[in-house]
């Protein structure tokens, strides 16, 4: 009996795996309503007409979707054709999360908070400092050009016994505060498989600094003329 017992636990459903899928399932005309302790703005399910599955929200670049092209740096990325840096100072400032993607779960909200609040702009900052000095300058108090970005989604197991994959999609855009223009955009998604990076529920933070880094040097080569 307790053989059979043990045997009905490990085959539930649901106990010993999440979904797995790299963009959660998605709602029609559902609105994300994270606890309103959650660092994050609300926001309409994307539209089943945005481009990565109504993760993209052509409204938050300004820019017509087609632009944004798949490239090594990102899912879909877009630089401003004649983009120079030189001279300029970023200042980098992380956005709240707004979910295009219901999510309720806490451990999910918890962990877009602490990215958004800490990982990302402090990978970004440092990154980008470094490889962009001394032709441009990064800060994140003064500039006159804002890095910013946002997540969207994201996907994080609740155990080490899971066998789900981690996920996060994010925007990135370098904007003219005088002009409102913005100068470079992308949107990318990391997809961690369980054991990739050791499985320790924390792989997505793994991803952002290299990330950055490849990022940031492909800024120092193409755009500080």
């Amino acid at each position: 009996m307790r053989t059979l017992a043990l045997l009905l636990i490990l085959s539930a459903p649901g106990l010993w795996a999440q979904a797995s899928s790299p963009v959660p399932a998605r709602t029609e005309g559902a609105s994300a309503t994270p606890p309103a302790a959650a660092a994050g703005t609300t926001a309409p399910a994307g539209e089943a007409s945005w481009p990565d599955h109504g993760l993209l929200e052509p409204d938050y670049f300004g820019l017509d979707p087609v632009l944004l092209r798949e490239t090594k740096q990102a899912d879909f990325f877009y630089a401003k054709p004649g983009l120079s840096l030189k001279g300029r100072t970023l200042r980098v400032s992380w956005e709240p999360p707004r979910w295009l993607v219901t999510t309720n779960e806490k451990k999910e909200l918890e962990t877009g908070k602490r990215l958004s609040e800490k990982v990302f702009p402090e990978a970004l900052a440092t990154a980008m400092g470094a490889s962009l000095w001394p032709g441009a300058k990064v800060s994140t108090t003064e500039g006159d050009l804002l890095l910013t970005g946002r997540i969207v989604m994201i996907n994080v197991r609740n155990g080490w016994w899971s066998q789900a994959r981690e996920a996060v999609t994010f925007d990135l855009k370098v904007v003219d505060p005088a002009t409102k223009e913005v100068l470079l955009a992308a949107h990318h998604r990391f997809v961690c498989h369980p054991m990739a990076l050791g499985g320790k529920g924390n792989d997505l933070e793994l991803r952002i600094a290299p990330w950055a880094l490849g990022l940031s040097e492909f800024c120092r080569a193409n755009f500080l003329n």
